[in-house]
């Protein structure tokens, strides 16, 4: 009844998973947009399913679209849609064929043994549907939360988990219990067959106890024991049979008798072996440590196997007599005290328990046996070292867990041996080896290393270490194997991390000599790379490293690797707590594998900066689980001293351990046929098998506890393994143990080392910027600063006034809004010596940078320049304000234009050229019109034959036509010739612009009032001496010019270098004085000079800006205060606040407006100079006329006298003429 229940569960269960299955296949919602980000338009929702695309705009029209192309699509959606296919076929099949299989249908009801496979089928069917229904679920969500923290991608292109990715899981799960429920369905045994119980994997006592309880009474005596039926409640040790009465059998014994009947036909069908299999069973039993351990020798004959099992069939054929014995002679010699407490162990059992032990030994003869062999240390407060402890952790589990060595059992020989006791160790080795071992392992200390090293090297054994070790120079341990990172790769993997972070000093702490050899790669880095490096080393002898860390603290030394044991971590993180060095400001990088199992609940607080490396790795579920066991059963132990690891923690000792026993057992099944054979260390006889064993050993590739584990064939070294760089995590942590079954991280992983690819580092600082609030809250700041107005200044109160309130100005408003953003608390404090921060020829900094350098201040709020020098010691926010080196002046007088201010518009350069112009044009006319026939005329047009030609253009004409061009108003004038025209079109286009310029330029000379300044930029400042110019002593305007490169620049440094004394200025208020009482100018930043010229109408700004820079928030260097800080500003940025508080401290009363809004009318001042040109004009006029007027009198004058001359001429010759006429008359 009930089982018809559980299957029609079982089908309601599948049907729901189909239903499931279909939606999941069906639905496009498996991947969705991700609305993160700042401008994301949430109107629009896109999903991606297995088939299709669709769009979603405002929850009320959505467009779907079918994937055109299936070979285009991913492999992986591909896979998904395949995988869909089959749950919805094998679901539905799976439904189908569980109708048949259910015991409420009619069919099949004469064979209920079918209808039970029937419904085992359907049920691994419903499993395989939910299996291809998890896969492509999982699988995809996995791809987008691999793709959602994938930095490459932006924010469009990133996905969130839709609906049916989790319609799925629950599909999966119904699936699953379906499927489940119907391969609960018991089969239907046929008739006359029999269950016969397998034997199990528990230890043999175990096995005989728990038989043993079934029910079956004892027998067994020593010295000599008989086996016979369990009916009587007395026995005999003698052989003979016992006689008397005996009772019928109770109901339980009934029970316990069929249950024996099955036992031992179960045995009879098992038991086929040999005599000399026993024989080899027995002697494998003896190598266990149990039994080897007794003082005798148990010796068991085995007569006659075959009779044994005749009588088996005996048993089985019919019920024999009460008094029926099976012979089996078993004798003990030698027992002893060990022998008389196995016997009596032994007492009490029943024939089925002997059965059984006896099949059990037969069983165990077809099953090897490898012995390996560990040599390990101890101490006077460690009587059982951590290998050790591994070294049985991991052989134990191995025969738990028959997957890795199924026909083979792991047994091991331990030795312990004294520290820096080589020859004991080369004692113990010959031992192991006479034994018969396929490997040791250990010892830990160099020499003993190297004196077992040599035995297995001479007897083809092989040697395995998991501690560090230099290797040999001649390279000749074939034998050696080692799975610690050798030195090369720890160096290096320090060298990239001192490279990644980019320090300049760092410090080398060493415990011994050979801290020296793994980090020789950055020991030769200064040769190399910049890299300044302090080399110290703990004290020897002595647990008390203060006064070496004190000279640390006072050298300023603040980048210190480690290179040290856990124990002697855990000993020097204690002291540099006391030290006061558990701060932000410092860096620790320690050596050490095992610094993640450290106990850092002190240092919870600190903030201080420590990073190391790991390779345990601890992020699989695998080595986790295994970790976890360990730690059970660490905690479990008796206490041991403290060493400063969290309390059953796992070391990565330990787990190298673990993962090389882990190795040869599994180098040990791909060499089969090896076999592991005495050895004698003074016969110099290897091992027949050991190179064949190790090259195996060397071919094996394995994922342990510490990764992947490849070893080199040529040193024996390991090769191709990652190192996890793990960070401290900033927001404190908890206990880094298991909490209900889970393992708490105290470290996070921020990259990894591969010996092959090298450091693959992510940014350090991006965890500490998620939660900016929590990680300064609670913090007192202390804030240097400068009194410089409007930034820092005095408060003016009537009261007195204490501590942060006497000051107010613009840093003291970002530093509130900061303290607002970030949480912490701060006490401003004034540079001691009233300097921004300059570097003298010593190199030694003063003013606020001294400060942050020394660590007296964790932050400077200042109008503080970042420039490149000062980058070098401390850090710097990212700006808060953007200005400029320009120059600061006091106003020059204006001057009003002068009656010839006409002429300003052009230069008197221009004057000359258009004068020369018009000359030259006038020229060039008067000869081309002279040239040209067509500008010759007849003056006579009534008579045409008139030789008589006149030309216009003569020279003077020729001159006015240009002038009358130039003045806009033309003349009578006008070229007739092609030639002429030409020449008078471009001095036409010549005049117009002239003229067009000219009165363009002549509004504004006539109606500016001009300043008349002696300087308008930095070159005139250099190319004169009468001015005196300088800046603020130590400042950055000051190491601007002195560093800068630019020959002007240069130049103006040497003129400032050359007058320090009057020059320089002490600070920006003696540099105001000076530029208002003298003949000074100071070079400062513009905002200041934006700030005195709004309240000063005398002074004002000279010229542009020499450069470009910012002030920042300073901070010491390696601070993680300067990103927190950095994303503070930009917050303010992005609100506006910094432009607020600009506006509130730099308006001013405002100086009047130097431009009047309206034009204002023209004077005589400023047109007067061309009343005096018209004057001069009409003056010229009348001299010219007077000249002309004489200069026509005269000629007039010469002409009538040379007229009345010739008339007087002309009467003398006609008078004469006359006479002559009369006197010829007469």
């Amino acid at each position: 009844m009930v089982q018809g229940k559980c299957e029609l569960m079982a089908l309601c269960l599948g049907i729901i998973g189909l239903i499931g299955a279909v939606a999941v296949s069906g639905l496009p919602m498996w991947k969705v947009t991700a609305f993160i980000g700042e401008n994301i338009i949430v109107m629009e929702t896109r999903w991606e399913g297995l088939w299709m695309t669709c769009f979603r705009q405002a929850n009320i029209h959505m467009q779907c679209k079918v994937y055109d192309s299936l070979l285009f699509l991913p492999p992986d959606l591909q896979a998904a849609r395949g995988l869909a296919c089959c749950a919805l076929a094998l679901s539905a099949v799976g439904l189908l064929v569980s109708l048949a299989g259910l015991r409420c249908m009619s069919c099949l009801t004469d064979q209920p043994r079918a209808k039970s496979v029937i419904a085992m089928a359907a049920g691994v069917m419903q499993i395989l549907a939910s299996v291809c229904v998890v896969v492509p679920v999982s699988w995809t969500a996995h791809s987008i939360i691999t793709d959602f923290y994938n930095p490459l991608l932006i924010d469009a292109q990133r996905r969130e988990l839709g609906e049916a990715l989790y319609i799925g899981w629950v599909t999966s799960a119904f699936l699953l219990a379906s499927g489940i429920i119907f391969l609960c369905r018991r089969v239907e045994p046929k008739p006359g067959s029999f269950r016969a119980h397998p034997p199990t994997n528990k230890p043999i006592l175990n096995r005989f106890q728990t038989f043993n309880s079934i029910g079956h009474q004892p027998l067994v005596q020593s010295n000599s024991l008989s086996i016979q039926r369990p009916l009587s409640s007395t026995f005999s040790c003698s052989m003979t049979p016992s006689s008397g009465q005996h009772s019928p059998y109770s109901m339980q014994a009934v029970a316990a008798g069929k249950q024996r009947q099955r036992s031992l036909r179960f045995i009879r069908h098992r038991i086929h072996v040999s005599s000399f299999a026993a024989e080899a069973a027995l002697h494998r039993l003896r190598s266990y440590e149990g039994f080897r351990n007794y003082h005798g020798v148990i010796f068991l004959q085995l007569q006659s196997l075959q009779g044994l099992s005749h009588e088996l069939k005996r048993h089985h054929a019919g019920r024999p007599a009460q008094d029926e014995k099976v012979p089996l002679n078993v004798s003990a010699s030698g027992w002893g005290t060990p022998g008389q407490e196995l016997c009596s162990l032994l007492k009490g059992t029943g024939v089925s328990f002997i059965l059984l032990c006896l099949m059990a030994e037969v069983s165990l003869s077809a099953q090897q046996v490898l012995r390996i062999g560990g040599i390990f240390e101890t101490l006077e407060n460690e009587p059982i070292s951590v290998e050790e402890l591994a070294f049985k952790f991991a052989v134990t589990n191995i025969n738990r867990n028959r997957t890795l060595m199924p026909n083979t059992t792991l047994t091991y020989d331990i030795q312990r041996i004294n520290l820096f006791d080589s020859f004991e160790a080369s004692r113990r080795a010959c031992d192991q080896l006479a034994l018969g071992v396929a490997a040791v392992f250990g010892p830990s200390h160099s020499s003993s290393v190297s004196a077992v090293q040599s035995i297995c090297n001479a007897l083809e054994v092989p040697h395995i270490q998991t501690r560090w070790k230099h290797p040999s120079v001649d390279n000749k341990d074939s034998f050696y194997i080692n799975l610690y990172p050798d030195y090369a790769s720890i160096s290096r993997v320090v060298l990239d991390i001192v490279q990644f972070y980019k320090w300049k000093a760092v410090t080398v702490v060493y415990e011994d000599a050979t801290g020296l050899i793994r980090l020789q790669e950055l020991i030769k880095a200064p040769s190399r790379y910049s890299i300044k490096i302090k080399i110290r080393q703990l004290p020897t002898g002595s647990k008390d490293a203060r006064p070496l860390l004190k000279e640390m603290k006072k050298g300023k030394e603040f980048c210190v690797i480690f290179d040290c044991s856990y124990q002697t971590a855990a000993d020097v993180l204690k002291q540099l707590l006391s030290m006061g060095m558990m701060t932000e400001y410092y860096h620790f990088f320690f050596t050490t594998l095992d610094l993640f199992a450290l106990d850092l609940e002190p240092y919870r607080y600190s903030g201080v900066n420590m990073t190391g490396f790991r390779l345990l790795n601890i992020d699989n579920p695998h080595v986790a689980s295994v970790v976890e066991k360990w730690s059970m059963e660490r905690l479990q132990a008796p206490p041991k001293p403290e060493t400063g690891l969290l309390d059953g923690m796992m070391t990565t000792e330990a787990a190298l351990m673990y993962d090389a026993v882990y190795m040869v057992a599994a180098a040990s099944q791909r060499a089969a046929q090896v076999t592991v054979s005495s050895l004698q260390c003074h016969r110099h006889k290897p091992w027949r098998f050991g190179s064949r064993f190790i090259s195996m050993f060397k071919e094996a590739q394995w994922n342990g506890l510490t990764g992947q584990i490849i070893i080199n064939k040529t040193d024996g070294l390991r090769k191709d393994f990652d190192l996890d760089i793990i960070s401290l995590k900033e927001d404190g942590m908890e206990k880094p143990f298991m909490e209900s079954g889970r393992f708490n991280k105290v470290w996070k992983k921020i990259g990894v080392w591969n010996s092959n690819t090298g450091l693959n580092l992510t940014d350090s600082n991006k965890d500490k910027n998620t939660n900016v609030t929590d990680s300064m809250a609670n913090r007192t700041l202390i804030v240097t600063t400068i009194l410089e107005n409007p930034y820092v200044m005095y408060k003016k109160s009537d009261k007195p006034l204490y501590g942060n309130d006497r000051f107010e100005g613009y840093c003291l408003d970002l530093l509130k809004e900061l303290s607002n953003i970030l949480g912490f608390s701060y006490e401003v404090k004034l540079v001691s010596d009233g300097k921004y921060g300059a570097q003298n020829d010593k190199g030694e900094w003063n003013g606020m940078v001294r400060e942050l350098i020394d660590h007296v201040a964790d932050l400077a709020v200042a109008p503080l320049t970042i420039t490149y020098v000062r980058e070098k010691v401390i850090d710097f926010s990212k700006p808060f304000m953007t200005l400029g080196i320009s120059i600061l002046y006091h106003k020059p007088n204006g001057t009003n234009p002068g009656v010839f201010s006409f002429l300003n518009p052009l230069s008197p350069d221009i004057w000359m050229y258009v004068l020369l112009a018009c000359l030259g044009v006038s020229c060039v006319l008067f000869v081309i019109a002279r040239f040209t026939p067509y500008e010759w005329y007849n003056p006579h047009p009534c008579n045409p034959d008139s030789d008589v030609v006149e030309n216009n253009f003569t020279l003077i004409n020729s001159v006015w036509f240009g002038v009358g061009a130039l003045m806009q108003q033309g003349s009578e004038l006008m070229p007739k010739a092609l030639s002429t025209r030409i020449v008078g079109g471009i001095w036409w286009f010549f005049t117009l612009i002239i003229i067009s310029s000219y009165t363009a330029n002549l509004a504004a000379f006539l109606t500016v009032e001009r300043m008349d300044s002696p300087i308008d930029s930095a070159d005139d400042l250099a190319k004169q001496t009468k001015i005196e110019y300088g800046a603020v002593r130590d400042g950055s305007t000051m190491t601007f010019f002195k560093k800068s490169k630019i020959s002007t620049y240069e130049k103006m440094w040497a003129f400032m270098s050359s007058r320090k004394n009057t020059a320089l200025v002490k600070n920006n208020r003696e540099g105001i004085q000076r530029v208002l009482t003298t003949d000074y100018a100071l070079l400062m930043e513009s905002t200041s000079i934006e700030y005195i010229s709004q309240r000063n109408c005398n002074l004002t700004q000279i010229g542009g800006l020499i450069d470009s820079k910012g002030y920042g928030v300073g901070t010491p260097i390696g601070s993680p205060y300067r990103d927190k800080v950095t994303i503070a500003i930009l917050q303010l940025q992005e609100e506006g606040k910094l432009h607020m508080m600009k506006e509130k401290w730099w308006r001013g009363n405002g100086c009047p407006e130097e431009d009047s809004k309206e034009a204002s009318a023209l004077g005589v001042e400023n047109i007067g100079g061309i009343f005096i040109v018209l004057a001069a004009g009409l003056v010229l006029s009348v001299f010219v006329a007077i000249g002309e007027f004489i200069y026509k009198s005269r000629k007039n004058l010469d002409i009538e006298e040379r007229t009345s001359v010739g008339v007087l001429q002309n009467g003398r010759t006609v008078i004469s003429k006359e006479g002559d006429m009369s006197k010829d008359k007469s």
